[in-house]
């Protein structure tokens, strides 16, 4: 290409990005800021911010409003992960609260007795986030645990007007085959039409549920009628749960990774969290010098898509729960470029599901900060609502390869490390991230979207890092996609068409339309918090 063109085609993809930041929604604020998925959520954990809680008070505060406000992603049938950074002392920490494999089911799918499913008993796992809630909550909060959950019950006992994205969702749900007679009535009226944007929206049995936390902690939920309410109906559905499944769950805190990346050290989820993947596609990124012309150069483009993939592909080869056998991080982690050819993962396309999932960002006014990611899955998870009970249990089985580079449910193909096993965490594509720049925090982030996470927060954070771009303008900005099997780029419509243009000139196959991701982030600057909800799922970051 001429230096002319070259110059004309980069004129435009300025322009084109620059314009598309200008629909970007964010907060600022001087003291503290909450980033999520709803704002319900932000309001409710900025309240408690305000009232003097910590950063992982309004973090568990925004998980159980979330898991009301918005069940398709999130709730107490599923679980996740978070990175946490206490000020006092300047230490980073990492708790893995993953849902995982009963040892019934892992024993009929890894027999070949069964086939993996993407909904019913044969894909539903063990909830933790219960689990996961209070030990964070104890370990970093400070406010009462009755008051981290008045929101969620007010909002459930009360109802609050239906959002958007929920909206969208029980209209895709009310679409599928596969539902569950229990979600249906939740979901879908009498007269078979979903429920509908701003219509009130009542969970009065999810209400007495978290009323029940709110007395007895974890123990509401992993014993007692509850847990054994989840057994039957998982058992019921076809998929083999026992009380002793419960008795072996617990939340784990772990060192979590740590690596750099420019002029920033960044700590990131380990397995079964995917941020190895990211650290890997950032590190294989780094000698791509930050482009003045914005993050649309079609050169850079190619580039960081190419190490995103390479990222993808090692973790689908080697990534697994690292209780069930070793994990070679330092494939990702090292300065060494990993042997990551897949073989039989090469074919793999992007699964054709609408993963849901949800991130909340928090940094307090002492400078405590928490990236938070929670899931239940695919869309409802596995369409199982425990009668009674008001839980979504997740489908997370169905992330499982029956046998090392067997398709899953979704029909990609995992190494040994991610074969089911029982009481084993399946890996997840969650990449909650804390960055430091100079000693300092610089920026939470953490996204949504099943295996598109990965791609999307690495794209996000490279925007803040290399660019400067404000969180808001950098979340929203139109993104690429690739997967661990296709050497195609797949572009979200408003993605510049100069810079598509240009990557078809380079030799990439280019298609536009991907499924959604999502992203939340907040960014410190010089006495000032800014907040990020990504505008694809209609998130509103608070602060104050």
């Amino acid at each position: 290409m001429a230096p002319a063109a070259r110059l004309l085609a980069a004129t435009l993809v300025w322009l084109a990005w620059s314009a598309t930041a200008l629909s970007a929604a964010g907060a600022a604020a001087t003291h503290a800021m909450v980033a999520t998925d709803h704002e319900l959520a932000s309001e409710a954990a900025c309240d408690v911010l305000r009232e003097g809680g910590t950063a992982m008070d309004a973090a568990v505060t925004a998980a159980y409003v979330l898991g009301v406000v918005n069940p398709q992603s999130s709730g107490l049938g599923g679980g996740g992960f978070l990175v946490a950074y206490d000020a006092a002392n300047g230490r980073t920490h990492a708790l893995e609260y993953r849902d995982r494999a009963p040892a019934g089911t892992a024993e009929l799918l890894a027999s070949g007795r069964a086939r993996p499913q993407l909904s019913g008993g044969l894909a539903a796992s063990v909830p933790c986030e219960v689990v996961g809630l209070e030990a964070a909550r104890k370990r970093f909060g400070r406010l009462p645990r009755r008051r981290l959950l008045a929101p969620a019950i007010r909002l459930a006992r009360e109802g609050f007007p239906t959002g958007r994205l929920l909206a969208d969702m029980a209209r895709a749900y009310s679409d599928q085959r596969s539902r569950g007679a229990e979600l249906d009535r939740l979901l879908i009226g009498p007269d078979g039409r979903s429920m509908v944007r701003g219509e009130t929206f009542w969970q009065p049995e999810l209400a007495s549920t978290l009323e029940r936390i709110a007395r007895e902690g974890a123990d509401a939920v992993m014993s007692g009628p509850v847990a054994r309410a989840i057994a039957l109906a998982v058992n019921a559905h076809g998929g083999r749960m026992s009380q002793s499944d419960f008795g072996a769950m617990a939340a784990h805190w772990v060192e979590p990774l740590a690596a750099r990346y420019r002029d920033c050290q960044i700590f990131a989820m380990p397995p079964p969290a995917s941020g190895a993947a990211v650290l890997m596609a950032l590190r294989l990124f780094e000698p791509t010098p930050a482009h003045t012309l914005g993050p649309y150069a079609p050169s850079r483009v190619a580039a960081l898509a190419s190490a995103i993939q390479r990222g993808v592909r090692a973790k689908r080869r080697h990534l697994g729960d690292p209780a069930f056998g070793p994990i070679p991080l330092e494939l990702f982690l090292s300065g060494a470029n990993p042997s990551v050819d897949s073989g039989t993962t090469q074919d793999d396309e992007e699964p054709d599901e609408e993963g849901h999932t949800t991130n909340v960002c928090v940094i307090d006014a002492n400078g405590n900060a928490v990236a938070m990611t929670m899931s239940l899955g695919a869309v409802f998870g596995s369409h199982i609502l425990v009668p009674g009970t008001g839980i979504v249990l997740s489908n997370h089985i169905a992330d499982f390869s029956p046998q090392p580079f067997e398709p899953n449910a979704y029909g990609t193909r995992y190494g040994p490390g991610n074969t089911i096993a029982p009481l084993k965490a399946a890996v997840s594509g969650s990449t909650p991230m804390l960055v430091f720049r100079g000693g300092r925090l610089a920026l939470a982030i953490g996204g949504s979207g099943s295996s598109r996470i990965p791609p999307a927060v690495t794209q996000c954070l490279v925007n803040v890092v290399d660019h400067g771009i404000p969180p808001a303008q950098a979340v929203a900005l139109p993104r690429f996609q690739v997967t661990g099997g296709s050497e195609r780029i797949s572009v979200e419509p408003t993605f510049p068409a100069a810079t598509r243009a240009a990557l078809r000139l380079l030799g990439h196959t280019v298609r536009e339309g991907v499924k959604r991701s999502s992203v939340t982030a907040i960014a410190v600057r010089p006495g000032l918090l800014l907040g990020a909800s990504d505008p694809r799922k209609f998130g509103v970051p608070v602060g104050y």
